[in-house]
């Protein structure tokens, strides 16, 4: 059987499995998506998407219930969601806890803060897509510069597929 690469799959966006990254095609320019476990029917999803452009809109942002007739492509080979090491990237004072699209660091687990309309934010595992409903622990970790990367096991075309900064980092 011949391999592709990257191995990129299309479906209505309620069938994405969740913690894949989905690319949502639209007029002004596709919107990138981490797609959840959350939904309320078979055909709806909840999404984070990461790269709103709308003014005076956070660009990190959990969306409930989103379109069933919406097609997408999503990333069948895994991506890394790769985190900025370095010293002025990482809050571990909790300085930082109002900023949206940071990615936490707590319990084992790694968690983007989204923003959520209604009710100021909300933490989802960029591994599975779970939307966590229980407050995070005292102490943890917040990286305020991280990357998306598709990698290429043979090495030759890895591939960066979004980017996030705080404007502070």
């Amino acid at each position: 059987m011949n391999q592709v690469f990257p191995e990129i799959c299309s479906a209505p966006l309620g069938h994405a499995p969740p913690g894949s990254i989905a690319v949502i095609p639209r007029a002004e320019g596709s919107l990138l998506a981490l797609v959840t476990d959350e939904s309320k029917r078979k055909d709806l999803r909840s999404i984070v998407l990461l790269n709103l452009t709308f003014p005076n809109q956070p660009s990190v942002a959990l969306h409930d219930n989103w379109g069933a007739g919406d097609v997408c492509l999503y990333y069948k080979t895994p991506l890394r969601f790769e985190l900025n090491g370095d010293e002025k990237n990482i809050d571990v004072t909790g300085n930082w806890w109002r900023t949206v699209g940071l990615i936490v660091s707590a319990n084992g687990e790694y968690l983007i803060r989204a923003a959520v309309s209604h009710s100021g934010f909300r933490y989802i595992n960029v591994q599975t897509g779970s939307v966590v409903s229980n407050e995070l622990p005292r102490f943890y970790a917040a990286f305020g510069s991280w990357s998306i990367w598709l990698r290429d096991p043979l090495h030759k075309r890895d591939a960066m597929i979004f980017e996030f900064k705080m404007a502070s980092a």
